[in-house]
């Protein structure tokens, strides 16, 4: 993961938006500064224990996988798919992952105004950490509904994406 951050941060962001034309050596630069600079953070963050660095870990695939699997595979496999599918995809994934585990943590609910015990805190017995399990389906049905009442994409971008399915 530390490798995966600061490759984009140093690649996606540095060389593709800030310095287009950067030359190689300074590029490499970047990418170590940003390796170091991540990893601080994180050491930072983990000393502060914030909790179980497991369960953190969890939730933050389930976030991923919920706003970013039904977008990716759809947007690949699947030729009706369309960019406000996608983004409905994304929203709809990550609303409903984030707001079923505020909604199955009691200290969430109590900051919510809720009480932490009354009524069900899990749909059928999902952890809040798993909330994947929650959001994953909604992006899909939402990118599914949306994709197929927006106009598809023209001939280039089929053109992309049929590449994308051929090495």
């Amino acid at each position: 993961l530390l490798l995966t951050i600061s490759s984009a941060l140093s690649h996606d962001l540095y060389h593709r938006v800030l310095a287009p034309g950067a030359p190689p050596m300074r590029r490499v630069i970047v990418s170590k500064a940003a390796v170091l600079i991540v990893a601080v953070v994180a050491a930072t963050m983990a000393s502060a224990k914030p909790g179980n660095v497991v369960q953190l870990v969890a939730a933050a695939f389930s976030i991923a996988a919920s706003a970013l699997f039904a977008p990716l595979v759809l947007g690949i496999f699947w030729r009706r798919a369309t960019g406000a599918g996608a983004v409905a995809g994304m929203l709809a994934g990550l609303t409903a992952c984030i707001g079923y585990m505020a909604w199955s943590m009691p200290w969430s609910r109590q900051l919510m105004g809720l009480s932490p015990s009354v009524g069900p805190l899990r749909w059928w017995d999902i952890d809040a950490t798993s909330a994947g399990a929650v959001g994953v389906p909604a992006s899909v049905l939402a990118m599914l509904v949306v994709s197929l009442v927006t106009p598809r994409g023209d001939a280039e971008r089929m053109a992309v994406v049929d590449g994308l399915r051929r090495p």
